[in-house]
């Protein structure tokens, strides 16, 4: 599944991987959307936050800060409860406000009432997640397939806005489904004040690596994967990469990678 990466690459991508794991850390969290997530307390509002977070993270960074925080102020002091209590046709005139680049208000709006509906049928956004996962999965990839047929089997797939359709997409689309992968490794990798560690029953080695623009610059440079853009595949490249030097949490390099990335470019 891998591409062959030479021995002089090889060497060079570890090497600089090993020297930005020890200088990207923590101090940069407030520059991160996961940040957002480390301000709430209790596993339900801090997966909804993550969620949310995770779906908005892409664009300018700026934008991406202020388009979450705008969502969080109006779910308020707990989104878990908000999402519980959700009633569309009384927040409408609320989410009118609400965007970020081509998702709407409505679009906010459906994803709030999707995520009371997978709620009521699954218990909250652990289990909705967890109940597409099957341990003999080689890799996070057919859960989210199957969550994302699960989501527009219920919501009937071509009469959505393109902005809806962009939260959920999917690997049987060739998709690299960055920001799903992103949100995953909030939840999955042991918490180091960074991550949080909430979801132990999928183990950090299944995880597939965030393909982000500076994942991606760092998977060019380096040769990781024989794509001219980025894919599914190509996110499974890098990630088996990463294996070879970190088999049981390859991604513990995708903050720092991404960080040395907006900081000093790749």
């Amino acid at each position: 599944m891998g591409t062959k990466v030479s021995n002089r690459r090889k060497d060079e991508a570890v090497r600089v991987l090993r020297e930005i794991a020890g200088k990207y850390g923590r101090v940069f969290l407030e520059t991160d959307p996961v940040r957002y997530v480390h301000r709430y307390k209790g596993r339900e509002d801090r997966e909804v936050v993550a969620l949310l977070s995770a779906l908005l993270a892409f664009g300018n960074v700026k934008s991406i800060h202020a388009s979450i925080a705008k969502v969080l102020a109006v779910a308020g002091p707990s989104p878990s409860e908000f999402v519980r209590d959700f009633k569309p046709d009384v927040m409408e005139a609320d989410f009118k406000r609400l965007g970020h680049r081509w998702v709407r208000g409505a679009d906010l709006l459906r994803l709030f009432d999707l995520l009371k509906s997978l709620t009521l049928r699954f218990g909250g956004v652990r289990e909705a997640f967890l109940s597409h996962y099957h341990p003999t999965d080689p890799h996070v990839g057919p859960m989210l397939e199957r969550f994302s047929d699960d989501v527009f089997a219920k919501l009937h797939k071509p009469g959505l806005s393109r902005g809806f359709r962009y939260f959920f997409p999917s690997p049987a689309d060739g998709s690299p489904c960055k920001r799903l992968c992103m949100f995953l490794r909030w939840m999955v990798r042991p918490a180091d004040g960074i991550d949080l560690g909430l979801w132990p029953e999928i183990p950090p080695a299944k995880l597939v690596i965030p393909l982000d623009t500076h994942v991606w610059q760092f998977a060019r440079r380096f040769r990781l994967t024989p794509y001219r853009n980025p894919r599914w595949e190509s996110a499974l490249h890098v990630t088996e990469f990463l294996k070879e030097i970190e088999p049981d949490d390859p991604v513990r390099y995708d903050f720092p990678i991404c960080h040395h990335g907006m900081e000093e470019g790749w």
